[in-house]
């Protein structure tokens, strides 16, 4: 284009005459992504919720149990037994909606089918809005990979962020938060810092 002008005539032209649609129909507004989000994510609390009746569990204390700072850090050992078990309830708030992976004395039963590996986590503030309320406790399997539409387990250094998962138009899937607002790649990252949400309790 010559100038600024013609730019700006190319675009009205380009406008009125339609062509321009296409591409138009792609740009969403933020407000309204945010309230497809916050719905998507109510829609698959209450499937996990569903999924996770069958398998009746102990409830969680409210709390998680203080640490002292000379406490060895928790570390996640899978069990090797192929009968039902109970998952250790890990899990307190940090900043920024992390979860910090502390035992808080709590168990739950383990849905069937989940690997050994799996575990219980503590969300402790509602990061994805009022479909999944901060005292939910949610089934983490690091033997199953994320999939869109669903909910994932990030790992942060020594902490966990539960997201959203979706999928972008060239196939890689990422996660996101609600509060705070956060998004965050999922296809790449070592396995071993990623895991799909099975099941979740309110």
């Amino acid at each position: 284009m010559a100038d600024d002008a013609a730019l700006r005539q190319a675009v009205l032209t380009a406008y009125h005459d339609g062509s321009l649609a296409p591409f138009l129909e792609h740009i969403v507004d933020p407000e309204h992504r945010w309230s497809r989000s916050r719905n998507r994510i109510a829609s698959l609390a209450q499937e996990l919720s569903k999924l996770s009746a069958a398998h009746p569990s102990i409830p969680a204390p409210s709390l998680p149990v203080e640490q002292s700072p000379d406490e060895e850090p928790v570390v996640l050992r899978p069990s090797s037994s192929t009968h039902a078990r109970a998952l250790t309830v890990y899990g307190a708030p940090l900043p920024d909606g992390l979860i910090d992976f502390v035992n808080t004395g709590g168990t739950i039963d383990a849905p069937r089918d989940v690997s050994d590996a799996a575990f219980a986590l503590r969300i402790g503030r509602a990061t994805l809005g009022g479909g999944l309320p901060g005292h939910a406790v949610v089934v983490v399997d690091p033997g199953r990979y994320p999939v869109a539409g669903g909910l994932a387990a990030v790992r942060e250094g020594t902490a966990w962020r539960v997201v959203a998962v979706t999928i972008d138009r060239d196939g890689v899937l990422g996660g996101y938060s609600v509060n705070p607002a956060r998004e965050v790649p999922i296809d790449g990252r070592d396995a071993a810092e990623v895991a799909a949400v099975v099941a979740a309790l309110f």
